[in-house]
């Protein structure tokens, strides 16, 4: 049977009623401060994380891509194989939403290219033996006939030769060559006006003593150049120059005697003995370059002489130079490559991301912000000493050599692709259709031999690459690389930081007596 309410129950359900309402209040505030702290900082925090790991997938998907051209560079089947590229990130449920990402060809500010001359070099010496009448017949004497560069060729070994230049009326000259060992130069220079002088010493041990003395109105050249081990000059100068210029004292010790000058350092054991200069005005200027293969370079150092302005300048010198009796023929190549795909990655929350694969390297980069280097290239840079059983046989005996080794892979891509933009996923197909190997040793003994390499970058993430070239051998680099721009960059932003979009170029030289060269072009395409 119902129960009949009556009126006393009222107030209870008013106060029911009320309890009801204060309940779901309280309930709609609990929602609404659990989304508001849902959408202002759960929200934000997952999908910055999920900005974060997406950048890292994309890091390694890049990484994977460098490694399948390279892998399929060094096979010789022609795979055609894809590699897929995770534009968008994941959301994060229920309420996240996919921040899309690009992959497009990099711009025509991405290019690495090497520039090598290659130099055979034949022999080209002199009439051995023979010279000047009054030099003969064995290579020693007095010349006092004025206006004649005097001349002699010789091939002795423990030999000791005396010149004498007494002419007096105009100006002379003196050329003189030696192949030999154990030799001794004696050059005393009597007459009042002197030319040009130019000793060549190609041998070990050997000694050139230099005189000079009385009245000069001229300004002589003096030049010794030494091609071989422990050859020492000894100077006496006593000549007062009564006119402008004085006298220009070149000294070059060059090291080994082999065809591509020099080789290792072994100049070190040369020595520049009496640097005597006396007399008023005298005015000479000796300058001394010890020259190596293995990178050693020094800023020259000058010292004061006694003798009206007289000076002495040292510097060790690195690189390739002519050697003695010999004709160098150079030729030059030039290789010249484009390479680049960049996926932007245009976060919500993290930083927008430019993900590079820049001339072989891949590249991490925040626009306005600078690069890092994930990845590096096939490029590497190793002194030659690190190998074992570098001992070959030259045209004088064993040569240990010495130097740096390079072995480079420049990649080239090309193909009809352009921008894909969203949050799925492309496919970037990849097939090498050539490759090509180069090798040049400076072993003696050759005739064919590398004398100068450059290599050149071209990039929009320049302090990436300098993080790579800053672990190579600085020997190898003497002169450093160098970033260049053609345009103008204005602060806060420097060459190594270019503006958004702007690409700047570091080169430098190498002295490299070891190369292994290898060029890939690929065809690229994007699905």
């Amino acid at each position: 049977m119902k129960r009949l309410r009556t009126i006393r129950q009222r107030p209870n359900r008013a106060t029911a009623a009320q309890v009801s309402a204060v309940a779901t209040i309280l309930g709609l505030l609990l929602l609404s401060s659990f989304l508001g702290n849902f959408f202002n900082t759960t929200l934000p925090a997952e999908e910055e994380e999920l900005e974060f790991q997406h950048g890292v997938l994309i890091q390694n998907q890049m990484a994977e891509l460098q490694a399948t051209i390279y892998k399929e560079a060094s096979s010789p089947l022609p795979y055609n194989l894809p590699t897929p590229i995770s534009l968008g990130s994941e959301p994060y449920p229920p309420f996240g939403l996919s921040s899309p990402g690009s992959i497009a060809p990099a711009g025509p500010g991405t290019s690495v290219n090497s520039t090598y001359t290659l130099v055979s070099i034949d022999g080209n010496s002199p009439d051995w033996n023979f010279g000047s009448h009054c030099l003969s017949p064995a290579g020693s004497g007095t010349c006092i006939t004025p206006g004649v560069t005097n001349s002699w060729n010789s091939t002795a070994n423990g030999t000791r030769f005396n010149v004498i230049i007494a002419a007096s009326a105009s100006t002379n000259g003196l050329y003189y060559n030696i192949t030999g060992q154990n030799d001794s130069l004696n050059v005393t220079w009597l007459g009042a006006t002197a030319g040009r002088v130019e000793v060549v010493i190609y041998g070990s041990n050997d000694t050139v003593n230099f005189t000079m003395s009385g009245l000069d109105a001229n300004s002589p050249i003096l030049q010794f150049l030494f091609y071989g081990q422990n050859d020492t000059i000894n100077s006496y100068i006593t000549t007062v120059h009564i006119g402008v210029g004085g006298t220009s004292d070149l000294v070059q010790f060059v090291g080994v005697h082999e065809p591509l000058c020099p080789q290792l350092n072994l100049s070190g054991t040369d020595r520049l003995g009496h640097t005597n200069v006396t007399g008023l005005n005298s005015n000479v200027k000796f300058t001394v370059s010890w020259w190596n293969a293995i990178g050693r370079t020094t800023a020259p150092n000058t010292l004061p002489l006694a003798g009206g302005g007289s000076s002495v300048t040292f510097l060790n010198n690195t690189g390739f130079i002519a050697c003695a009796f010999t004709k160098a023929y150079p030729e030059k190549y030039l290789i010249q490559y484009e390479s680049g795909i960049l996926v932007h990655l245009n976060n919500r929350y993290d930083p927008p991301t430019d993900i590079a694969y820049d001339d072989g390297a891949v590249i991490l980069a925040h626009p306005g912000l600078g690069s890092i280097l994930l990845d590096q290239p096939n490029l590497f840079v190793r002194p030659i000493n690190s190998q074992a059983a570098m001992i070959v046989n030259g045209a004088g005996g064993p040569v240990s050599v010495s130097g740096f080794d390079a072995n480079f892979t420049l990649v080239s891509l090309f193909g009809n692709y352009s921008q894909e933009v969203g949050v799925g996923t492309a496919s970037v197909l990849t097939r090498v259709i050539d490759s090509h190997t180069y090798s040049v040793i400076n072993l003696p003994p050759k005739n064919i031999y590398l004398a100068s390499f450059w290599l050149n970058v071209t990039t929009p993430y320049p302090s990436a690459w300098s993080s790579l070239f800053s672990t190579w051998p600085g020997a190898a680099i003497p002169g450093g690389f160098h970033c260049t721009t053609t345009v103008v960059i204005a602060a806060p932003y420097t060459c190594l930081l270019p503006p958004p979009g702007d690409s700047v170029t570091l080169s430098g030289e190498m002295l490299i007596s070891e190369l292994n060269l290898q060029t890939v072009t690929v065809a690229v395409s994007i699905a």
